[in-house]
């Protein structure tokens, strides 16, 4: 067989409809939450997400011990378009995660402008699972 065969093994989490009862803090990047992946490794769910603002959006990242408190990781949001490439410099968001072995692959949306999107990839290894490379 030619090329590489990726064999996945994605975990899938039930959520339970929630009614929330505090506003979350707002950022100058989270006016609006909204797309998430959740990825359960070991005794930890790990969350990635979207926060939208001013036409924009980034990804962010918070993990769990038990997928209902959620603690947000500090230098959010920890993954961001790069302006040095076309057809992300407008905006990132809506990553999916996926493990394979030691690394961990996460395809998103990057949009050049706001009507023209691209799907991207990002590869990362290792335990970290922040995806701060960019």
């Amino acid at each position: 067989m030619l090329g590489w065969q990726l064999h996945c093994h994605p975990v899938f989490v039930r959520l339970r409809p929630c009614r929330r009862t505090k506003s979350p803090a707002k950022t100058d990047w989270e006016a609006d939450i909204n797309r998430p992946a959740v990825v359960r490794r070991g005794d930890t769910y790990h969350l990635w997400y979207t926060g939208q603002a001013r036409e924009r959006s980034w990804i962010g990242y918070a993990t769990s011990p038990d997928g209902l408190k959620w603690t947000k990781h500090a230098q959010n949001p920890v993954f961001r378009s790069d302006v040095s490439l076309p057809w992300e410099r407008h905006k990132v968001t809506a990553c999916q995660v996926l493990q394979q072995g030691d690394w961990h692959l996460m395809f998103y949306i990057g949009f050049r402008d706001r009507d023209h999107a691209q799907i991207g990839l990002a590869i990362h290894e290792g335990e970290d699972l922040e995806f701060s490379g960019k």
